[in-house]
């Protein structure tokens, strides 16, 4: 696994990537997080990411799924539901 994980890491990290409008291309700038869009990939990666996804959040943090995204969210009420949110977030 450590050889699989370590080749899943570096297709993840150290992307950059550049917006084009029209004629114009802006500059480089660094990918924090995602799947390269279009990849082979990228299906397997979210499919791996989701798998489980419902079994670290907390009961007051909502999921939307669509397609290859996941939006978490979750009405904050008092203080501790922003730290659930926060604990969720940290968990994936």
């Amino acid at each position: 696994w450590t050889v699989f994980l370590s080749w899943i890491e570096s297709y993840l990290t150290g992307r950059t990537e550049a917006v084009k409008l029209s004629l114009y291309i802006s500059n480089n700038f660094s990918v924090c997080s995602g799947v390269l869009q279009g990849s082979n990939l990228g299906p397997l990666l979210f499919n791996l990411f989701i798998n489980d996804l419902l079994t670290v959040l907390d009961s007051s943090v909502n999921l939307l799924l669509f397609a290859n995204d996941a939006k978490m969210f979750s009405s904050i009420e008092s203080n501790s539901y922003t730290i659930n949110l926060q604990s969720d977030l940290d968990n994936l």
